[in-house]
């Protein structure tokens, strides 16, 4: 987790939100959490460069 996290309003339909909220913890810190692994995943790393010999 970030080390300072920001606060903002996100639309999530209604099916989606009952099921974060019937995982049992906060349904607002799950999608936090859903939220950095997919972006995360996402990310765009730079080509591997080989070092000349």
């Amino acid at each position: 987790m970030p080390k300072s996290a920001i606060t903002m309003a996100v639309e999530v339909d209604p099916e989606t939100f009952a099921w974060f909220q019937a995982q049992g913890e906060s349904a607002e810190q799950q999608m936090s959490v859903a939220l950095r692994i997919y972006a995360d995943a996402h990310k765009t790393y730079p080509a591997f460069v080989a070092k000349p010999a």
